[in-house]
């Protein structure tokens, strides 16, 4: 539970690392899973930036692409139909899938072969 506490201001502190200077960009990584409600972590903060609840749904979004102990990973589309069910009707949720796309680069997808594919680039349709 540490680990998972502590992931934000480390992920913030490897960009420093890496020369990112920009501190609205590493708060908003800090506050990546703060909820609104105050019940998020590791601050409890009831004040979120707007770009961190960005970046929470991004990374909502591809951590179902994984594994994860309590199940398999999610095919690209059944990811971005789970995040508008969840999101409904949150514009965030909206202008990600939007811009990702159904089937974003990196994610696996079923051919109609029955095959299982990697997406490498975005194309002009799904």
């Amino acid at each position: 539970r540490a680990e998972i506490e502590t992931h934000p201001e480390r992920s913030a502190a490897l960009l420093e690392m890496a020369g990112v200077t920009d501190p609205e960009w590493l708060e908003a990584v800090r506050q990546h899973h703060e909820e609104p409600d105050g019940r998020g972590y590791p601050r409890r903060l009831t004040q979120v930036q707007e770009v961190a609840l960005l970046v929470h749904h991004a990374d909502s979004f591809t951590a179902k692409f994984a594994a994860r102990a309590h199940r398999q990973p999610l095919l690209a589309d059944a990811a971005a139909r789970l995040q508008f069910q969840h999101g409904r009707g949150d514009p965030l949720t909206a202008a990600l899938v939007k811009e990702f796309g159904l089937y974003p680069p990196g994610c696996a997808v079923r051919l109609r072969s029955g095959e299982t594919g990697m997406v490498m680039r975005r194309g002009e349709a799904a």
